[in-house]
């Protein structure tokens, strides 16, 4: 009887344990995984911390080297592949910055894209589209990749 007692009583310790240790490791799981989230967010913020200094710099000179006769609509540094989800993660394409604008001068167009090209840090421009427009005004969109 007075071992059964002692068996009654450890079983039942032993299971208070067991829930706890249960409970623990789900609330370790969960602290891993906000962690693990909280990291991914600090690294985006200190990517784009550190770039928007650059960002600035390349945007200016590209702004420097625009001739009067081309007017630009967008410009985008590093943008989004997919547009933003809660919970899911921002995908950015790096080292590419994108351009669309008119032109109203075809030689001046093709002069500016010789003048980019010709930066230490550009990579290469890629003329995504150019020609839809009125005639005398032409719409373009560039790709820039810039050196990393």
């Amino acid at each position: 009887m007075i071992s059964f007692l002692f068996f009654s009583s450890y079983t039942s310790k032993i299971n208070t344990l067991t829930d706890q240790l249960n409970v623990n490791e789900t609330y370790k799981s969960t602290i891993l995984k906000l962690s693990d989230d909280v990291q991914k967010k600090e690294r985006l913020i200190n990517d784009f911390s550190l770039t928007s200094s650059k960002s600035s710099w390349y945007i200016d000179r590209i702004g420097i080297s625009v001739p009067p006769s081309i007017l630009l609509s967008n410009i985008q540094f590093q943008p989004l592949t997919k547009s933003i989800k809660k919970d899911k993660e921002i995908i950015i394409h790096e080292h590419l910055i994108t351009i669309k604008g008119k032109s109203s001068n075809s030689n001046d167009f093709s002069n500016w894209i010789s003048e980019l090209e010709q930066k230490e840090w550009i990579q290469k421009v890629i003329i995504q589209g150019y020609g839809t427009g009125k005639k005398t005004i032409t719409q373009f969109e560039l790709l820039i990749t810039i050196d990393r």
